[in-house]
């Protein structure tokens, strides 16, 4: 009898420790906040970097993120629009594809536009996946993107990780 409570015992502690350290290399959430009024929560696995010409960058070695804030002084003033603090994300969003010579329709998704694009980057081609949002005094155009071959349409994730996003 004492040999069974032992050798439950082993088993469950055995069963235990392999959860315990299947776990411990699991992703864990984490909250990126940048000094530019956006924050997103991602996973540990993302690393911010300094890229120029762009507001806030985090990576891992398979997805790259990326945010840019528009004021709507700025696309008053540089993009000849007028009174851009009355656009939709929708408008915003068609007005970037278009200013980009983008194809394809933007969706909406939870107050959201988005929409995808592929790029060629030193001969890997790339998926974007871009979702416009709008604050209080600019909008910002914040893309995934990873390489085409890697992609499995991810979309469901980067629209999980996007409703994260709170800008000011």
């Amino acid at each position: 009898m004492k040999k069974k409570i032992v050798s439950v015992f082993a088993l469950v502690f055995c069963v235990f420790s392999i959860f315990m350290l299947a776990s411990c290399g699991a992703p864990k959430e984490k909250t990126f906040v940048s000094e530019k009024g956006i924050s997103i929560t991602l996973t540990d696995e993302f690393q911010e970097m300094s890229v120029s010409n762009i507001d806030f960058a985090l990576t891992t070695n398979k997805v790259a993120f990326f945010a840019n804030k528009e004021t709507f002084q700025q696309l008053d003033t540089l993009g000849g629009q007028s009174n851009s603090s009355s656009m939709t994300v929708k408008e915003y969003a068609e007005l970037v594809k278009k200013n980009n010579s983008l194809s394809g329709g933007v969706q909406e998704h939870d107050g959201m536009a988005d929409f995808d694009y592929t790029k060629n980057v030193d001969g890997v081609r790339y998926i974007y996946t871009a979702f416009a949002l709008k604050g209080s005094d600019c909008f910002w155009l914040c893309q995934f993107a990873m390489k085409e071959s890697d992609y499995d349409d991810n979309f469901n994730q980067f629209l999980k990780w996007a409703n994260t996003i709170e800008v000011e």
